[in-house]
């Protein structure tokens, strides 16, 4: 019998974002435990995934073969959306990654119809994926934020849409965000807060320019 791999909360938080039925891409994959244990529950019939590091594909490749699971679980080594055929998935997972990195991914991707991007970064660098995402013609449909082990994350969910352009407010702190009553939300809000303020401190001392210290009063400022 297939036994149940137990997802953390970030991951659990992902996979149920899923939708049900969905082929699925788990690029940065790690040890593709997400993409096993959505085939073992039988949340989606067969998935990809891939990673550019080969040491954590081999670890993948032993989990997925001692589950009994390789003929559903397709493990690539390459770099992003590389590894994927025009429209070969129709849910991609980014996770686990920064923002930099995600956002360049986000560019190669073609044919996919829903997007699960979660990145270990907040502002400034998680507004300019919001932008990019729009830019591309992705509309933002679900943001939430998970705790996992005393850490914070960010979950982006999109799907395709018209191009537009986002105002200050939906770029940085995300047009469901800003809306949701979420606890955890709101302590997302005050960790960043924190954090900008203290950044901002910094640049001050080390004169900044002026654009950049605008940039950051100007998010402290949406806050409130």
């Amino acid at each position: 019998m297939t036994r149940v791999l137990t997802l953390g909360s970030r991951l659990r938080a992902i996979a149920d974002r899923v939708p049900p039925g969905s082929t699925l891409a788990d690029l940065c994959c790690d040890h593709a435990q997400l993409a096993a244990a959505l085939v073992i529950e039988g949340r989606v019939p067969w998935a990809i995934a891939a990673d550019l590091a080969p040491a954590p594909l081999r670890a993948a490749a032993t989990m997925v073969a001692g589950l009994g699971i390789g003929d559903r679980v397709t493990l690539r080594q390459g770099d992003g959306a590389t590894v994927l055929a025009a429209g070969e998935v129709e849910t991609v997972v980014i996770a686990g990654i920064g923002a930099p990195l995600a956002e360049r991914i986000v560019g190669e991707l073609v044919g996919a119809s829903r997007l699960i991007v979660q990145v270990n970064h907040g502002f400034p660098k998680l507004g300019r994926l919001r932008e990019r995402l729009a830019e591309l013609g992705w509309e933002i449909v679900d943001e939430a934020i998970v705790r996992d082990q005393g850490r914070l994350y960010p979950i982006v969910v999109a799907e395709p849409g018209a191009a537009e352009v986002l105002d200050e407010a939906d770029r940085e702190l995300g047009p469901v965000l800003r809306r949701s009553g979420d606890p955890l939300v709101r302590a997302w809000f005050e960790r960043e807060r924190e954090r900008v303020e203290r950044a901002l401190a910094g640049m001050q001392r080390g004169h900044a320019d002026a654009d950049t210290l605008a940039h950051y009063r100007g998010y402290l400022a949406l806050l409130g």
